[in-house]
């Protein structure tokens, strides 16, 4: 699926490579979109401060099953979603981290740990943990069983843009405007290596599904592959 200014969202089939339908869910310049695990629904967010819930079968018009509302006005820049914890937790334009309830449909918990735009989330696989990245340069560590924030860590010089955890929840990676990625270890609360990875922006980071590899996309109009040593 794409999202874009357009206010469209747009579902292309791997399979086949073919555009499968298109989604019009009002008036919503749609910043970030996350499939739910199941496969059957799509969340999105963007410059209402509204974040939606689209089920993707037999919705032409985009219908959301489920609106939350945050602050109205500010951006949703990031979103997540978590199986596990039956949590939705989505970053604005403000700093502030919204966690959101699956089964209740309401926001149950509002982070400010950032004094700017957060724009990225990510939930452990166990659902347990949610990292959330900033403009201003921090990474804030939530515990979302107590939903409290556990620990800030620092590291990067500049806006950090993409986050991404390891499957074993103990490790993560980070990317951003200072054209570095950091692996973090979790549990010491520190750096375990930085790689100058591009000569711009780094604006996204992926983990294959096994953790062997790392994907990364730059300003600099590359892609680097890095393989676990």
């Amino acid at each position: 699926a794409v999202n874009s200014m357009d206010n469209t969202i747009r579902v292309w089939n791997l399979e086949s490579g073919g555009f499968e339908t298109e989604l019009q869910p009002g008036t919503l310049q749609s910043w970030k979109i996350k499939w739910m695990k199941d496969g059957k629904s799509i969340i999105t967010g963007g410059d209402s401060g509204d974040l939606k819930i689209i089920p993707f079968a037999d919705n032409p018009e985009g219908v959301p099953s489920s609106e939350i509302h945050t602050t109205k006005g500010k951006y949703i820049l990031s979103v997540d979603h978590s199986s596990q914890a039956g949590l939705i937790a989505c970053g604005n334009s403000e700093g502030a981290v919204f966690i959101i309830d699956v089964e209740k449909g309401k926001c149950v918990k509002k982070f400010e740990n950032h004094g700017m735009a957060v724009r990225d989330v990510a939930f452990s696989r166990d659902g347990n943990t949610l990292i959330t990245v900033s403009d201003d340069a921090h990474i804030a560590v939530i515990d979302t069983k107590q939903l409290s924030r556990v620990q800030t860590l620092t590291g990067h010089t500049s806006w950090i843009t993409s986050v991404e955890i390891t499957s074993g929840g103990t490790e993560f990676f980070t990317g951003g405007m200072d054209k570095t990625v950091r692996h973090w270890d979790l549990r010491a609360q520190k750096t375990i290596q930085s790689i100058q990875a591009h000569q711009d922006t780094i604006w996204d980071i992926k983990l294959s599904p096994d953790d062997n590899y790392l994907l990364t996309a730059s300003d600099d109009k590359t892609g680097n592959i890095y393989a676990k040593v």
